[in-house]
């Protein structure tokens, strides 16, 4: 299937996502970050179903006023270069290798 194909008439952002091999859906990814101490939710980026968990992450934590001092997330988070990117922004990044 194409990459970007519009997969809706009324939601022209949706596209097919995979979360694994045979995981599929059609929607949207939202990224969330959360402060443990509080349980407050401080940031919510809504990204194409196609996207890449990694790369959304840099802006949804740097957009945020007070950042946090550590991430824990899963694989799509624990690439080099977003560990690079988190170090450049003062967060330690807790997250599986990949």
């Amino acid at each position: 299937m194409a990459k970007d194909r519009t997969i809706s008439i009324t939601d022209p952002e949706m596209r097919h996502g995979r979360k694994s091999k045979h995981g599929q859906f059609d929607g949207h990814k939202l990224q969330v970050v959360t402060d443990l101490d509080s349980e407050l939710i401080t940031n919510v980026e809504v990204t194409p179903g196609n996207g890449s968990d990694k790369e959304a992450l840099p802006e949804a934590v740097t957009e945020q006023v007070v950042k946090p001092d550590t991430l824990i997330g899963d694989t799509a988070y624990g690439y080099a270069d977003t560990r690079v990117k988190m170090a450049q922004e003062q967060v330690k990044v807790i997250a599986p290798a990949r």
